[in-house]
């Protein structure tokens, strides 16, 4: 017996922050999204044994830059 599982996903997130004098997020107002495909094929090798075989197709997912502001110290 064969069973075909497949599927989508995305993610969408913002991050908004208020730096202070000390440390600061760059930058303070950011968005991601995130997408993925998967596809997943399980087999019955025995009625107590079954073997499962997949894939993720992620998509590459933009990076937040964080860091200090120019003439400050952490």
């Amino acid at each position: 017996m064969h069973e075909l599982v497949w599927g989508a996903n995305f993610r969408y997130s913002w991050d908004r922050v208020t730096n202070s004098d000390i440390i600061a997020f760059l930058p303070a107002h950011t968005s991601q999204q995130w997408a993925s495909l998967f596809a997943q094929d399980e087999t019955s090798l025995r009625d107590d044994l079954r073997l499962g075989v997949g894939a993720p197709a992620p998509s590459p997912a933009r990076r937040a830059a964080g860091g200090v502001r120019s003439g400050q110290g952490v």
